[in-house]
């Protein structure tokens, strides 16, 4: 559990750190504020928070997610791969009709650090192509993965009306020894007005992510959050 904690606090607090030197970059959502009063511009609520999902859609986990986000009403940004988005289309378009938004993680999950960026910039490319296909609305939203931004993307997204959306609470659902219960007191004891909290839609957090939302989803209602999407 140390190293859960260890993973915990570096995931959360390194974008904390880091964001008042990156401020065209968005770490929390207090700006956008869709999803609060039926798609109209209105001023959020004081303990507005924002779940995020990445990697997907997969066939286990999304179905899994979107349930468990029905029953307590709650909406969500899904950030899709291209690769997984051709696979499950259906899944995609299931994710739109909830009332969920989708936002671009490249077509293969391709790391910006270790990649020459015209590769990268082919991939946002193609999987913007993809979903804007798939959910007939504009895609505006980025989120490279491991959260490995460039100035090179930073410069892309500008120009491209682009948002590049990082995080400022990361409970590693990816861990493979972490918990549900874990998962919850990280996100209930880290999250503050207007955090944009990370989660996964992926093998690694299939059965451990839904769980906790399970149990997160009421707590935080009950404690007067609301959920809006990016």
């Amino acid at each position: 559990m140390r190293h859960v904690r260890r993973i915990d606090w570096l995931a959360t607090f390194a974008p904390r750190m880091a964001a008042p030197f990156f401020r065209d970059v968005v770490w929390r959502g207090e700006r956008f504020v869709r999803g609060f009063d039926d798609g109209h511009t209105v001023q959020p609520p004081a303990k507005a928070i924002y779940l995020t999902f990445d990697d997907g859609p997969t066939r286990e986990g999304t179905p899994k997610l979107l349930d468990v986000l029905e029953r307590f009403g709650v909406q969500a940004t899904f950030f899709l791969l291209g690769q997984q988005a051709e696979r499950h289309p259906e899944l995609v378009r299931a994710i739109v009709a909830a009332g969920h938004d989708v936002g671009n993680h490249t077509f293969g999950h391709i790391d910006a650090w270790r990649t020459l960026f015209p590769q990268v910039a082919e991939e946002l490319v193609r999987t913007q192509a993809i979903l804007e296909e798939l959910t007939q609305q504009p895609i505006r939203l980025v989120r490279p993965p491991h959260g490995h931004f460039t100035a090179k993307l930073r410069t892309w997204c500008r120009e491209r009306s682009q948002r590049l959306v990082m995080w400022d609470v990361m409970p590693a659902d990816f861990v493979p020894w972490i918990d549900a219960d874990r998962i919850v007191r990280s996100i209930t004891r880290w999250s503050r007005p207007g955090s944009i909290v990370v989660l996964h839609d992926n093998p690694k957090s299939l059965e451990v992510t839904p769980a906790a939302l399970e149990v997160l989803l009421p707590k935080l209602l009950d404690d007067g959050w609301h959920f809006g999407v990016l």
